[in-house]
């Protein structure tokens, strides 16, 4: 188990799309984000209720206005500031949105200006003595825990049409989450899985045929289940994402070399590309809204 927490800033351009809205949190999902800083939304506060709904985990927020495009904080005006703790550390989290054009002056206003709301929320605290430093375009960490980030890196740009930005943090530890298994009854709709079980099921059966009581090999037989049947639907998932992150790759490679050559064939390959990348996130978007219809009509 890795002790890392990935961090995640992305303008997305809008998320009102139910689809585009699923594929950026699928998304975010597989690369195991612990902290999405989400800006530009478009999103009213009943849709931001939506979108809490479907992100497991705690969601906070601002909405679109006249003067604002909205942006969310996924642990979102012109920013959030969430105060909470990570492994007994008390930590100060903002989601800025700042101006498109440059200004060298932003960051000190910033600064200044949260250091002003901070000390109204807790004059006990010292927050301009922070020492803010830029880890990246996106990222300013604190001087006191700058030794926890590790790494910080563009994604490719496949379904915004901004990168977002990476940032591994890594705390001093992690306490880990029990999970509760259940079994996904779509899979139930898969040949493939009902003749893998089924070859399974019988193969135990006459393995263990008069080996002991029924009621002792019916046990025996749910715990066998279970595990093939983790080991199929963990096989599935791992092709899955093998083949976007593999699309995910080819789409970044596209754009570093189309950045260097301005190719026409370079940029048909990266349409291309990312035509394909989009065309899989929603087919398993549209699957899984499948999926939660028809457990709600059940």
């Amino acid at each position: 188990m890795t002790n890392s927490l990935n961090c995640v800033s992305w303008n997305v351009r809008g998320i009102i799309d139910p689809i585009k809205r699923g594929k950026i949190l699928s998304y975010l999902k597989r690369i195991n984000t612990d902290i999405a800083f989400i800006q530009e939304t478009y999103l009213t506060d009943q849709e931001h209720k939506r979108f809490r709904r479907e992100w497991v985990g705690q969601v906070f927020y601002s909405s679109f206005s006249s003067s604002g495009r909205g942006i969310a904080l996924l642990i979102q005006k012109k920013y959030i500031i969430v105060e909470c703790e990570i492994n007994g550390e008390y930590i100060t989290i903002v989601n800025f949105y700042g101006p498109n054009h440059d200004d060298p002056t932003v960051y000190s206003k910033l600064i200044l200006r949260l250091a002003t709301i901070l000390l109204e929320i807790d004059p006990q605290k010292n927050y301009p003595s922070l020492k803010l430093r830029d880890i990246w375009r996106f990222f300013l960490v604190s001087q006191t825990i700058e030794h926890q980030m590790k790494d910080c890196t563009y994604l490719s740009v496949s379904i915004s049409d901004h990168n977002p930005a990476k940032l591994i943090w890594e705390p001093t530890t992690i306490t880990p989450q029990s999970k509760n298994w259940r079994f996904r009854s779509y899979m139930l709709k898969d040949p493939n899985f009902i003749q893998f079980m089924t070859t399974q099921i019988i193969f135990f059966l006459e393995t263990n045929a008069n080996s002991a009581s029924h009621s002792i090999i019916w046990e025996a037989l749910k715990a066998f289940m279970r595990g093939h049947n983790l080991s199929y639907g963990a096989y599935k998932i791992k092709e899955k994402r093998a083949r976007l992150r593999e699309l995910e790759n080819e789409i970044r490679t596209l754009e570093l070399e189309h950045s260097m050559s301005n190719n026409e064939k370079t940029l048909t390959q990266l349409t291309q590309k990312r035509i394909l990348y989009n065309n899989l996130c929603t087919q398993k978007i549209e699957s899984n809204m499948q999926k939660k219809n028809q457990n709600n009509c059940n």
